[in-house]
């Protein structure tokens, strides 16, 4: 064995001696997080659609819905308020897609200038003084049936019933339910 008297190694300090592990962790980091930002940003700037695809028709794509597993059907039917009319028809859903249709038979004709129709969600897991937003719609002529697609503003967990009411131009965020024209409740 060599003996070396006063021989000592240097010792390294603060994160420059920390070596390439350390740094490749903050880059690998860094890496990760301009990654998570651009899966963000990405769907907010999908190209739109081609001017010659063709909107799919309500009636084929409700249909479509109704024989999927677990889609819901219920009767919708037309409340007192005489604005409502003789209207009554059915609510398709489906809860894990979240989408639906509403099919309107005797709806009224409405002037989207002075008041438009809005679906309502009722979601058993939230408060039911504030609905869920399903949209709004106009009926603009007097046909027999007119099918609406639903469109949640937010996800629903557990839809009880689909209420339609007639609201202001473009919808309320809450409806004060002066006028309630249409209730399909699930069972």
């Amino acid at each position: 064995m060599i003996d070396r008297p006063n021989v000592q190694t240097p010792k390294r300090r603060g994160w420059i001696g920390a070596g390439r592990g350390a740094s490749s962790g903050w880059w690998t980091a860094a890496a990760c997080f301009v990654l998570a930002i651009a899966a963000w940003i990405r769907p907010l700037h999908a190209p739109p659609l081609p001017k010659t695809a063709t909107p799919v028709d309500p009636s084929v794509a409700r249909r479509a819905l109704l024989a999927d597993a677990g889609t819901i059907e219920i009767a919708l039917e037309g409340t007192q308020d005489p604005a409502a009319g003789s209207v009554h028809g059915d609510a398709v859903w489906d809860p894990i897609a979240q989408r639906g249709f509403i099919r309107f038979i005797g709806l009224p004709r409405n002037d989207r200038a002075v008041a438009q129709y809005q679906i309502w969600i009722s979601d058993a897991a939230r408060d039911p003084r504030y609905p869920v937003d399903g949209g709004v719609f106009d009926c603009p002529s007097a046909r027999r049936r007119v099918i609406v697609p639903i469109h949640p503003a937010v996800p629903v967990r557990r839809a009880k019933a689909f209420v339609i009411t007639l609201e202001k131009p473009g919808g309320v965020v809450v409806s004060a339910r002066q006028h309630v024209l249409a209730v399909a409740e699930a069972g």
